[in-house]
Parts: structure tokens; C-alpha cells; sequence
């Protein structure tokens, strides 16, 4: 029998000292080659490393057994020839193939899209940097890195962007909140557009400010993509399932992006 090696995926949620206000729930898609065919017991275990004295490792869990089927491929290889005797002046046998049948895939069945409210979520310095766009540390961020421009721009995209490319599994309206620090009025503003299409001019409040979202005591806040000068508070994405870019480009300096959601 083939021991399939013990499969380990880490994700980080928040950062240190805070306590989580969200729930979230997570699917992994695994794919195996062909020599992991057969039955494995499949074991979890979760552990939150920012409390573990509040119980946060649920240690090893059996969630029951896992069967990897065998999927079949095109058969290519080229049927094997017999042989007949043909009459003629020759005794020598004339070789003659024999047709054989090819054995095709099944087509894998299309996976039902999830029902109910759809959270997606992905860290800002997960996409693709692109111009002065660039990757900075900060502790009070969601994985301790945010990205942002270093200068500002006077047409859409001159100075970078970056690119966050997701799948979204179901066709349907989306919001997209982020978590943002914008220091002042002369540093709260992005272009964001998806796939191309039209590009929309957010400005998130000042931390400062009374019309900041939901706060922390660093200055992350959370606040939905908008664009104030069409009246779009927020902007309704309409997406198909399949994959998605989404975009935000430098407009002021130093506004700062962590995640969005």
C-alpha cells in the first residue's frame, strides 16, 4: 500500500492580542496522482496560536474515512497488430490491424454553487504589484503587510496597481469591504475596477473622521468600495461564477490597503 504523507495547511486570521469578531469558513480542494488511489482516514486538528489558553487547539480529530477514486485517461497507445494470412505469391503473412475501442473520461460533474451569503476574503499583498504599488510591515495589520503607493497619481493606474485575481463560485451582486488605513484627506483614495470594466473613484474616510467605519486603535478600518461621485454608496459588483480581477490603483499617496472581503 502507498502512505500518503500527512498534509499540513496554515492560515492566519488575525493579528496578535485581538480577540476574532468574525466566523469564517474555509474549503479545501485537494488533488491527488494517480498512485494515492484508495481509502485514507482523514484527521483535522485547529489551533489558534493567539489564545491557546482559552482552548484554542482542538487537537487531532477523526472526521472518518476519504475515498480517492481512480479517474481514467484516453487511451492513445497505438492497438496491437495480429497477423492473417492474405493469398498471393507470397507465404509471408501480411500484418492487418485490428481496430480496438478508446476508453474516454467521464466528464467530472459540475459542482453546485453554495447557497446563502458568500464571504470571500484574501490578504491585499497576496496579488500582483505592479508600479510603485509596493509591500509594507506593519504589526496592527491583518498578516503584519499592507500595500500602497509612495506617490500619487493624476491619471488612473500611471503609478501601479495591484491585481487580486479570486473565484467566485456563485453567479451574484457582491459588495467589496475592506480593511483600510487612510491617514488624512490628502491620503484616502484608490481607483478600483474588476475585470477592466468601469473604474471607480473610492475615497475611504480618515481614520479620524465621524464617518469612518468600524475602527481599531491603530487606525484600520473597515469600509466598503464607493464612489461618491456617482452616488454609489456601496458599489454593487455584478459577477459571474468563474474568475474575477479586482484592481485598485494609486491615486493618493500612502493610502493603505491590509484586505479586503
Amino acid at each position: 500500500p502507498v502512505e500518503l504523507p500527512n498534509a499540513h495547511v496554515f492560515t492566519r486570521w488575525s493579528r496578535p492580542q485581538v480577540e476574532d469578531l468574525n466566523r469564517v469558513k474555509v474549503f479545501w480542494q485537494l488533488r491527488f496522482k494517480p498512485a494515492f488511489v484508495g481509502r485514507y482516514g482523514l484527521y483535522t486538528r485547529a489551533i489558534d496560536k493567539h489564545g491557546p489558553e482559552r482552548g484554542g487547539d482542538t487537537g487531532w480529530q477523526w472526521q472518518g474515512w476519504v475515498e480517492i477514486a481512480s479517474s481514467s485517461a484516453p487511451n492513445t497507445s497505438s492497438p496491437t497488430p495480429t497477423w492473417t494470412s492474405v493469398a498471393g505469391p507470397s507465404p509471408t503473412p501480411t500484418p492487418t490491424r485490428t481496430p480496438t475501442q478508446t476508453s474516454v473520461a467521464a466528464a467530472s460533474p459540475t459542482p453546485t454553487p453554495p447557497t446563502g451569503i458568500l464571504r470571500l476574503r484574501a490578504e491585499a499583498e497576496s496579488g500582483t504589484l505592479t508600479g510603485t504599488m509596493a509591500r509594507y510591515q506593519d504589526d496592527a495589520a491583518s498578516g503584519c503587510y499592507y500595500v500602497a503607493g509612495p506617490v500619487g497619481a493624476n491619471n488612473p493606474c500611471e503609478q501601479g496597481y495591484v491585481d487580486l485575481t479570486i473565484y467566485v463560485p456563485r453567479t451574484d451582486n457582491y459588495r467589496l469591504y475592506t480593511r483600510v488605513k487612510a491617514p488624512s484627506e490628502a491620503n484616502n483614495s484608490f481607483w478600483v475596477s474588476v475585470d477592466g470594466g468601469t473604474r471607480y473613484l473610492w475615497q475611504p474616510p480618515p481614520s479620524d473622521s465621524p464617518s469612518a467605519g468600524l475602527c481599531d486603535q491603530y487606525g484600520w478600518c473597515w469600509d466598503a468600495v464607493s464612489d461618491w461621485t456617482l452616488g454609489l454608496d456601496p458599489v454593487i459588483f455584478s459577477l459571474s461564477q468563474g474568475y474575477h480581477t479586482i484592481r485598485f490603483c494609486v491615486r493618493e499617496p500612502d493610502t493603505r490597503l491590509d484586505l479586503w472581503s
